[in-house]
């Protein structure tokens, strides 16, 4: 597969997901992802530390990192990438040059050329920045500069002033800390690996450990259970947030009930 990047700037003028794109010219899909980053400005900047050791997100217009790469085979030969392995979808995705931390880059842009003359779009977002709320409204807006639209349909806001500071963020600013060491690095390297169980292999690995042990794995005896999720935050300020928003506002939530409740239930 071959490569060859550029930035795309803000102009006054015209700023782990991967997109089939059939309806939409290359030469549009190009001018859209240069356009979007003018209402979503704060896009184009980079992510900063502050004096107090806080990450920051800078609006220095500096641009996405875009990246342009060809494939020597069609989109017809992959089944247009339904049911394929994970490892497949990552050779999508941007991979920015060594200089560059990725950490620093908040939206990155690979299109991929097929010889069907197809094409596919794979991009990176900070999930710190966006959420899935916010990254659909974004690429939404992409679609619709693609399309001749002179401004996107749901006008982006920032807004981030409404939004709660976590304690955590709060007692950081209002005491001097040494901001803690990096992890060590791994001197391994992860692979990515489907596996498939099925109903009856579940069924057989309950019955030879009811063979093993004389008890059924059917409850978690008398266990606390703890169920974490991430719902959207957004309806649960005082004051709504305004169409538009689309930044990250998730915080987790547990709840503990005892495995009996929960069968029982």
């Amino acid at each position: 597969m071959s490569k060859s990047t550029s930035f795309m700037s803000v102009s006054p003028y015209v700023r782990n997901m991967v997109l089939l794109l059939p309806q939409i010219s290359l030469s549009s899909l190009k001018e859209a992802l240069s356009k979007v980053l003018v209402p979503y400005y704060p896009l184009a900047g980079r992510l900063k530390e502050s004096s107090d050791g806080v990450l920051q997100l800078a609006c220095t217009g500096e641009g996405a990192w875009f990246m342009e790469a060809s494939a020597n085979y069609s989109l017809d030969s992959v089944n247009y990438f339904n049911n394929v392995f994970m490892n497949l979808h990552t050779d999508l995705l941007p991979t920015p040059a060594p200089e560059f931390r990725c950490i620093d880059l908040l939206v990155q842009f690979q299109l991929i050329h097929f010889t069907c003359e197809g094409f596919v779009l794979g991009f990176k977002l900070c999930h710190t920045v966006l959420d899935g709320l916010g990254v659909a409204q974004f690429l939404n807006a992409i679609g619709e500069f693609a399309r001749g639209f002179l401004h996107p349909t749901i006008a982006p806001i920032w807004y981030r002033e409404a939004i709660p500071a976590h304690a955590w963020l709060v007692r950081a600013l209002g005491e001097i800390k040494v901001p803690p060491p990096p992890p060590p690095s791994l001197s391994y390297q992860l692979e990515h690996a489907s596996i498939h169980t099925s109903l009856e292999e579940i069924n057989k690995l309950k019955n030879d450990f009811f063979e093993f042990s004389g008890i059924y794995c059917s409850t978690y005896g008398g266990q606390l259970i703890i169920h974490a999720v991430t719902p959207n935050a957004r309806k649960f300020l005082d004051s709504p947030l305004p169409e538009g928003y689309y930044g990250n506002l998730l915080h987790q939530v547990t709840v503990t009930i005892a495995s009996g409740l929960l069968v029982e239930a």
